[in-house]
């Protein structure tokens, strides 16, 4: 059970070390650079980050995260539709290992696929977003008021 941000990227940095399709996996410390470390990928990457965060009347925190698996190739039907289907086992493979390591029932919200050419072929995307319960309990935040900044 994961119960921290810092948890939650640790996770998914291990998940892209271990997938064998996914060659970068990168957590997006500057959204501005985003676009350049999309081109900067070689192989398929995934790049994922924090998006948003709230919290409940349970004292949990609810993490959204927002993520991409980017991949290059050739501009030829095959080769598209090949990294399409790559892409896709990649989120599914993504999906089940956060269920997997939160011990519970995390959906993806509506999935985007795109593909975008460039002058040295065509970038196949599929990007999404999830959200992430961290829980919490009264106990904690008792502990934090004990804390005197």
């Amino acid at each position: 059970m994961i119960n921290s941000h810092r948890e939650v990227v640790s996770a998914i940095q291990n998940f892209g070390s271990k997938m064998d399709f996914i060659k970068d996996t990168e957590y997006l410390t500057d959204i501005n650079k985003s676009t350049e470390r999309i081109m900067n990928l070689e192989h398929r990457g995934l790049l994922f980050g924090l998006t948003s965060m709230n919290h409940d009347d349970d004292y949990n925190t609810i993490l959204k995260y927002g993520f991409s698996i980017i991949d290059k190739v050739n501009d030829s039907v095959n080769e598209v539709v090949t990294s399409e289907d790559e892409n896709m086992f990649c989120v599914s493979a993504l999906h089940d290992y956060i269920n997997y390591v939160m011990d519970g029932d995390i959906d993806f919200e509506t999935l985007t696929v795109n593909q975008e050419g460039s002058v040295n072929g065509v970038m196949t995307v599929v990007s999404g977003f999830f959200d992430i319960t961290v829980k919490r309990t009264a106990s904690y935040w008792k502990k934090l008021e004990d804390f005197d900044a």
